[in-house]
Formats: C-alpha cells, structure tokens, sequence
C-alpha cells in the first residue's frame, strides 16, 4: 500500500514530468470481498468522495493467481456503473503487484539500495512469492 503513490509518482515523471500529481492514501479492499456486489462500488464512492470533483480513480488488484483478464472488464464496468462521472482504470497484477518490480529491477539500479548487478527477471509475473524477491 505504500509503494503505490511511490510507483505513480515514478512513472508519472518519466511519462508527463510537467504534471503535478496529488495522491491520495490508497483504501485497502481484500481480493475476496471486491469480487462480491457491493464492497467495490462502497470503495469507489469512497475513493470519489475524497478525491474531490476531478479526480481519477484506480482500482489496482493483487489476486495472487487466477486470469487477471477475465476480472478487469467486470470490475471496471462496475466500477464506472458506481461513478461514471469519473474516469477509472482497473489494473490487475497476476500473481503479486510486486512482481512488476522484480520485472523492471534493472529499471530501480541506483534507487532504495538496488545495486547494478540487479537484472529483470525474465516471466516475473509467473513467479509465486515475488514479495520475497522485491525485498
């Protein structure tokens, strides 16, 4: 949860550096009640609420298995059915979010202690436990 303002940040420089960006703290919804009618669209009003009459929502899912392409359309069309006065992305990692940072280590050489003999790791989103390699 702490990362991810950190990974917007980061990619938000490097794609649109002219931009300023306000982050709000990410709301924390389980993979197993987001799927269930109801604790989706309660966090997307939520997130609406706090983000003020522009702001842009991302629903960002970590299931730890299964096809992340079969969820993302059902919960983005949910989730605009919520607010559809705002513009929402759904992304889904398919084993662990962390997963997209063993892919692009060596994109992180010098940052938070990444050192250069650090290297992508080829199919890391296949990787069960990639927390234990982002560390």
């Amino acid at each position: 949860m702490e990362s991810l303002p950190i990974l917007i940040h980061w990619v938000a420089r490097r794609v649109a550096p002219s931009i300023s960006l306000r982050i709000e703290k990410p709301l924390r919804v389980h993979h197993q009640q987001v799927v269930l009618p109801g604790p989706l669209e309660n966090a997307v009003e939520t997130v609406a609420k706090a983000t003020g009459r522009d702001g842009r929502i991302l629903i960002l899912l970590d299931p730890n298995g299964g096809c992340p392409k079969v969820l993302v359309g059902e919960l983005r069309r949910r989730a605009v059915l919520a607010r559809s006065d705002r513009r929402i992305r759904v992304l889904l990692a398919k084993m662990g979010y962390e997963a997209w940072f063993v892919a692009s280590a060596d994109s992180l050489v010098g940052h938070c202690g990444i050192t250069q003999s650090t290297t992508a790791v080829e199919h890391a989103e296949s990787i069960r436990n990639a927390r234990g390699m982002a560390q």
